[in-house]
């Protein structure tokens, strides 16, 4: 008989790559959702969906109930709320709810999904890790609060009660079904489509959620050492010939570089157009394209944000087919 494992937050980014990962290794997995929440990234998976809350302990214990092992990946994931008790009601309260609910279940193993941002940051340029000193007061934002306040009350669990807890500390997962997307995709849509300056000074480190999802169910694996990324710079680049995407690995099938550029055609009217670059040559991809938006409109979406869409795992190959 296949052991069984319950997954909170599958509906979401990680969680459902949790799932993933789980049902191939063999699991007979059961998923946490809320009764409204969206079910796009639990489509075509062999899971059981049990409803509930983690602000409702009782439907927690229901959803853990012959369970073996359980992974608490959800959390409420916002970089600013109005509303901060609410925020640490979910992520810390529902965090020592779920561990309780799993110990009673009997369960031999709670993985709890904590956040990179729990980890202290040494000085002069070094990694943090679970051994670098950090307090409280070094938590920006109610969300960072928030989860620190929650690995604390899971360590105390584990020190206090015997929970049988492992913590992970996963950082900035991006790829393929962070369909909302995530804060973290969000960022990475708005620069590449130029809505946003992008500027990186902060302790994070980008991780694909195939490989992240994959550290859960199974510790014992290698980390794979992401390839060196390709150097941005072109001594061609100018006003209107600049890059979308730079530096974030092969954007099309061929395996060649996506870039955009804004210009003028032939015939002297202006272009917004993508191109794959492999080398010397260029293959135009497409040119900006009319997507469905609000209320039945249609907005124009350039190349460079199509591009951001398929680098986070959205389908843009309906509007570009180039990209699927």
């Amino acid at each position: 008989m296949a052991k069984k494992a319950l997954v909170t937050g599958a509906t979401g980014f990680v969680g459902s790559g949790v799932a993933r990962a789980l049902v191939a290794e063999g699991f007979a997995v059961r998923v946490l959702a809320r009764r409204h929440s969206p079910r796009t990234n639990l489509e075509g998976m062999a899971v059981e969906v049990a409803e509930g809350d983690l602000t409702d302990p009782s439907s927690l214990r229901r959803a853990a109930a012959g369970c073996t092992a359980v992974f608490h990946v959800a959390a409420d994931y916002r970089l600013w709320t109005r509303d901060a008790a609410a925020m640490f009601r979910v992520n810390v309260e529902g965090s020592r709810a779920v561990v309780l609910a799993a110990m009673e279940a009997g369960a031999q193993r709670i993985v709890y999904t904590s956040s990179v941002a729990t980890l202290g940051i040494p000085g002069g340029g070094a990694s943090g890790d679970e051994t670098t000193p950090v307090a409280f007061a070094d938590m920006i934002g109610p969300y960072k609060q928030s989860k620190f306040k929650a690995e604390e009350e899971v360590r105390r669990l584990i020190a206090e009660e015997n929970a049988p807890v492992v913590i992970v500390n996963p950082s900035t997962p991006i790829g393929p079904g962070d369909v909302k997307p995530t804060p973290t995709g969000r960022m990475i849509v708005e620069a590449a489509s130029g809505r946003m300056p992008a500027f990186v000074d902060t302790g994070l480190n980008a991780r694909g959620r195939k490989h992240g999802a994959s550290r859960h169910p199974r510790r014992d694996r290698p980390l794979e050492r992401p390839a060196p990324a390709e150097d941005p710079r072109s001594p061609r680049r100018g006003p209107a010939h600049r890059g979308a995407g730079r530096g974030l690995g092969p954007a099309v099938p061929g395996g060649g570089r996506a870039f955009r550029h804004r210009g003028r055609d032939q015939d002297g009217a202006q272009e917004d157009v993508l191109f794959e670059r492999q080398g010397r040559a260029r293959t135009r991809l497409c040119a900006q394209a009319r997507v469905p938006g609000a209320r039945g409109r249609r907005r124009l979406v350039p190349p460079a944000r199509l591009l951001a869409l398929k680098l986070v795992g959205a389908a843009p190959a309906r509007y570009c087919p180039a990209l699927g």
